[in-house]
C-alpha cells in the first residue's frame, strides 16, 4: 500500500469506527483531499461543539440549507460541505466550486480560537475548584494590596483572565460607583482624627485596587454587551477613564488611560465629552482618552489626532487648559517614539533617586515604564502635570500589563507603611477640582427663632446655613 493511501487509512480507522452507517458518503469523499486539508477535515468530524461554534459564528441567512467551510483557500478550497445543523454532507477537491454559502479558513481558525478558549475557561473552572482557596487568597493579594502590588502578583492573577474577564470590568463599574458616591464624604476630611482611620484606610485600598481593576479588564477580551452595560448603568455621563481623572491619581489615571487604549469603541463618547463638558476633569479625561484611543490604535491615529487638534471645549473657562492639553499631546503623536523615550528616562531617573543602591544598568526599560506609571502624586490638576500626563502616555499604552508594575524585590524597597497623611494628600485634587462646601458657623447662643446672623432675614432655623451646618 502507498504510504499516503496506509497513512488516510490510519486516519479514517477512529472516524470509521466512531460514525459507521451515517456520515458514509462523506468519509467515502474524503479521498478527494489529502495532506493538512484531510487532517483539518477529520479534525472538525471529529469536534462537533467547533463546527457548531463556525456555523454560529456566520450568523447563517434563514435560507441556507447548506455550507461549505474552506479548508485552505477562500475560493478553491478543498471544502467540506456541512448543513445549517452541523451534519457532514461530502467533501470538495481543490478546484472544485461550491454551489452554497462559503465559509472561509479565517472564519474556520476564528471560531477555533473561541472553542479553545471556551475550552480552557472550563479547564481553569474546574482547577479553581480544587484549589479555591489559593485563588481567593492571588485575586484579594491583588485587589487590596494597594500600591504596592508587584509584577509577580499581577502575572499570578492574569492566568485566571479567561475565566474571570467580564468580571474585572464588572469590578471597575463596582469599585468605580462606591467611590463616587463616597468621595464627597472623604473630601471633607482634612485634619483626620482617630475616628477617621478605618474610613481612609478603606478609600484608599478601593482608589488602588480601581486601579487594578482596570489593568485586569483592559488585559481581558471583555465582552462587548458587558462594555455597554456597564457604560449605561453606572459611570454615566463618566467614560472608564473618568473615574481615574475624576479621582486625579497618576497610579490610576495612568491605568485608565492604558485600558482605555484597549476599547476603541469608546472613542464617540471621548469626542461628545470634548464637545460638551463644562468641567475640568472631564475635559482632562476627554482629551486624555481620545489620545490613548489614538496611540494605541494605528487605524484611528489621525482621526484622533485631528480631533485634538480642532475641537474645542464649549466653556470658554476651559480654553487655557485645553491649549495645554492639545500643546502636549500634539507633541505626543508627532514624536511619539522620542516623548516616549524621554518618559521612559523620568521614570529610570525617578526609580534610580529613589532605591540608591540600585544601579542605572540595573534598570530596565519595563521597569522604568513600571515606575513612570506607579511614581506617587497627581495626574492632571496643574498645567505641568498635564504635561506630565500627557508625555507619559505613548509609553505608557503601548507596554504590556506586567510592564505596568515593579518586580517584587524593588517594591520590597519601595514600600512604606500606610498613614492616614498618605490618603489626605491624594485628597488634594478633589479639593481643588470640585471644591469642599465647608459649614457656616453660626452663633448658637440666639434661640432657634431669632433672625440668623449671616444677615438672611430668615429665622435660624429655617436658614440655609443651619441646615448645612447639621448635615455637616
Amino acid at each position: 500500500m502507498p504510504a499516503a493511501a496506509a497513512r488516510r487509512s490510519s486516519l479514517l480507522a477512529p472516524a470509521y469506527r466512531k460514525h459507521a452507517g451515517h456520515a458514509a458518503h462523506f468519509l467515502e469523499r474524503l479521498d478527494r483531499i489529502d495532506g493538512r486539508p484531510l487532517e483539518l477535515a477529520l479534525t472538525l468530524y471529529n469536534d462537533p461543539a467547533l463546527v457548531r461554534a463556525t456555523l454560529a459564528r456566520a450568523c447563517l441567512p434563514e435560507q441556507t440549507e447548506r455550507v461549505a467551510i474552506s479548508l485552505e483557500h477562500p475560493t478553491e478550497g478543498p471544502f467540506v460541505i456541512v448543513t445549517r445543523e452541523g451534519r457532514f454532507v461530502t467533501c470538495l477537491a481543490a478546484g472544485m466550486r461550491p454551489r452554497h454559502l462559503v465559509l472561509t479558513r479565517a472564519e474556520l481558525d476564528a471560531a477555533a480560537r473561541d472553542v479553545e478558549r471556551m475550552r480552557e475557561k472550563l479547564a481553569r473552572l474546574e482547577e479553581a475548584g480544587r484549589h479555591r482557596g489559593r485563588t481567593t487568597a492571588i485575586v484579594r493579594n491583588v485587589i487590596e494590596g494597594g500600591e504596592h502590588v508587584s509584577r509577580e502578583q499581577m502575572e499570578a492573577l492574569l492566568r485566571w483572565e479567561p475565566l474571570f474577564g467580564d468580571l474585572f470590568l464588572a469590578g471597575v463599574a463596582t469599585y468605580g460607583a462606591e467611590l463616587l458616591d463616597c468621595a464627597p464624604r472623604v473630601r471633607t476630611i482634612q485634619k483626620p482624627k482617630a475616628r477617621h482611620e478605618a474610613l481612609l484606610f478603606a478609600y484608599h485600598r478601593a482608589l488602588y485596587g480601581l486601579a487594578h481593576l482596570y489593568v485586569l479588564a483592559g488585559a481581558s477580551e471583555v465582552s462587548g454587551p458587558w462594555i455597554e452595560r456597564v457604560t449605561e448603568s453606572c459611570l454615566v455621563p463618566m467614560t472608564y477613564s473618568g473615574l481615574g481623572s475624576a479621582f486625579d491619581v497618576g497610579y490610576l489615571t495612568l491605568r485608565a488611560m492604558w485600558a482605555t487604549a484597549r476599547w476603541p469603541a469608546a472613542l464617540p463618547v471621548h469626542e461628545q465629552m470634548l464637545r460638551t463638558t463644562d468641567g475640568p476633569m472631564e475635559l482632562s479625561d476627554a482629551y486624555l482618552g481620545i489620545a490613548a484611543i489614538g496611540l494605541a490604535n494605528r487605524s484611528l491615529r489621525a482621526k484622533c489626532q485631528r480631533t485634538i487638534a480642532r475641537e474645542r471645549p464649549a466653556a470658554a473657562s476651559l480654553a487655557e487648559r485645553a491649549f495645554m492639553h492639545r500643546k502636549t499631546l500634539g507633541l505626543a503623536f508627532t514624536n511619539t517614539e522620542e516623548v516616549s523615550a524621554l518618559a521612559l528616562e523620568r521614570g529610570r531617573s525617578a526609580l534610580l533617586e529613589r532605591v540608591p543602591d540600585l544601579r542605572a544598568d540595573e534598570v530596565s526599560d519595563r521597569d522604568a515604564c513600571a515606575q513612570l506609571a506607579s511614581a506617587p502624586g497627581h495626574a492632571v490638576r496643574t498645567k505641568d502635570d498635564i504635561g506630565a500626563a500627557g508625555i507619559a502616555l505613548p509609553a505608557i499604552v503601548g507596554a504590556a500589563p506586567l510592564d505596568l508594575y515593579l518586580p517584587q524585590r524593588l517594591v520590597d524597597e519601595l514600600r512604606t507603611p500606610w498613614s492616614m497623611e498618605k490618603t489626605i494628600a491624594l485628597l488634594a485634587s478633589h479639593r481643588d477640582a470640585y471644591g469642599v462646601r465647608r459649614p457656616v458657623r453660626v452663633d448658637r447662643s440666639s434661640g432657634r427663632n431669632d433672625p440668623c446672623p449671616c444677615g438672611s432675614g430668615l429665622k435660624r432655623k429655617r436658614c440655609v446655613h443651619e441646615r448645612e451646618t447639621c448635615r455637616a
